[in-house]
């Protein structure tokens, strides 16, 4: 019986991982710039889009607005649009790096993007 639980033990030990966490990028180069721009994309089927620094830097968060709806259609549009932004979550959890699609919860690894947890108060 001992050693059934001793086994045990060391199976729990092998599984620990470290809890995902809000995360800031650490450094708004162009190179983490294009990967982000580029994974927020992909995420939302290959739609342009291009992030600067002022939406990034010490954010946990992205969001990005709709598509304007005349650019879409071709044609002007009277009225308020029901189409709502996108969010993006920037997480970290032990060192992988990656966002959460907020309105899907598909998950987007970040290749070469160094993060630092979030301080939270």
């Amino acid at each position: 019986m001992g050693t059934i639980l001793l086994g045990a033990a060391r199976l729990t030990a092998c599984q620990t991982t470290a809890e995902p966490a809000p995360a800031i990028v650490s450094k708004t180069s162009p190179d983490a710039l294009k990967t982000l721009s580029m994974a927020v994309s992909s995420a939302l089927g290959n739609r342009d889009v291009v992030l600067t620094p002022g939406q990034i830097e010490g954010r946990t968060s992205i969001t990005v607005p709709p598509l304007d709806l005349a650019r879409r259609r071709g044609a002007l549009i009277d009225g308020r649009s029901q189409i709502r932004p996108d969010h993006f979550d920037i997480m970290k959890a032990g060192p992988r790096a990656y966002l959460i699609h907020r309105e899907t919860g598909k998950e987007i690894d970040l290749k070469g993007v160094t993060l630092k947890t979030a301080v939270t108060p």
